[in-house]
């Protein structure tokens, strides 16, 4: 499983590189500790299971946002049985412009990393998450399109920069985290 994670990091850090941190995009951050927002995610949720780890876990299919869409889908799951460092070198952060921190949402602590990389008009976020589970460390990751609200008509933008700015991302991050099951 930590080849897995390894791997996981690879590639975000890849992504990362190939971004270059050069890009007009807005940065987008997952909430300071504790933020919460009005908005809410869909009540619908699904039931899958990760294929690869055996993690069962809720999520909502449609996040219904119109200015704030899931690319990668379903989050994916890897686990550990060995807690992961949460600090990127600065080698790493200055290559490929990821981020860590360590959050903490409706009592839950959170190793968190980010990578961003510009495409066509839109800025593309991948978060990978790990936190203490059952005795293990799980790592969700999942990736949300960030479209710039300015390439919208000037009806729009307005819109825009409300929804992504209202978008409950810690809502969704601890309400999946914790749905989680360890496989038996």
């Amino acid at each position: 499983m930590r080849k897995v994670f390894l791997l996981m990091t690879a590639a975000a850090v890849l992504l990362g590189v190939i971004y270059c941190g050069n890009s007009k995009s807005q940065e987008i951050h997952v909430a300071p500790n504790g933020a919460t927002t009005t908005a809410q995610l869909p009540d619908t949720l699904s039931t899958t299971t990760d294929q690869k780890s055996g993690i069962e876990f809720s999520y909502p299919k449609d996040l219904g946002y119109t200015y704030v869409t899931p690319t990668q889908w379903p989050p994916r799951f890897v686990n550990s049985l060995e807690p992961i460092a949460c600090d990127l070198d600065t080698q790493t952060q200055a290559m490929s412009g990821a981020t860590s921190s360590t959050q903490t949402i409706n009592g839950n602590s959170y190793c968190v990393w980010q990578t961003s990389e510009g495409a066509a008009g839109s800025v593309y976020v991948t978060y990978q998450l790990t936190y203490p589970k059952g005795g293990q460390y799980l790592t969700m990751s999942f990736t949300l399109r960030y479209p710039q609200c300015v390439n919208y008509p000037e009806s729009q933008i307005a819109t825009c920069q409300e929804e992504q700015a209202q978008f409950p991302l810690n809502t969704a991050i601890d309400a999946i985290a914790q749905s989680a099951k360890l496989p038996n």
